[in-house]
């Protein structure tokens, strides 16, 4: 009985969030385009997507996320974060918390060890 109406609402939360995105994205195009233009904006254009975009996607969801930590991040050092991709907004919740750029690596770079070491920045 309750398995159909659990379907039902996490059917609808998922139409509910590509919606979000696709209205987001509409939103956001016109400064991600001009940010995107040069290569020195490409700082404005993170800022952007980390603090308008990402936070109309997690607060649209329903997620108001408090960020608890054992150990503060140190400035400056490298850190790996992973994202487990169980939905799509671990990604926007690692942007939120990052106030540096967030590099990612793709399967790809993970497939040759050699490549994956290279993107690795050596403190």
């Amino acid at each position: 009985m309750f398995k159909p109406i659990k379907i039902l609402f996490i059917s609808i939360w998922n139409v509910w969030f590509y919606i979000l995105s696709f209205v987001g994205i509409v939103i956001c195009l016109p400064f991600f385009l001009v940010l995107s233009i040069k290569e020195s904006y490409y700082p404005y254009f993170y800022w952007f997507a980390r603090n308008i975009w990402s936070n109309i996607i997690m607060y649209g969801m329903g997620f108001y996320p408090k960020l608890k930590m054992k150990e503060p991040l140190i400035k400056g050092k490298s850190y790996m974060l992973v994202a487990n991709h169980k939905s799509m907004i671990d990604i926007m919740l690692l942007g939120i918390y990052t106030e540096e750029l967030l590099y990612l690596l793709i399967d790809q770079a993970l497939k040759a060890e050699k490549e994956f070491m290279k993107n690795l920045r050596k403190d």
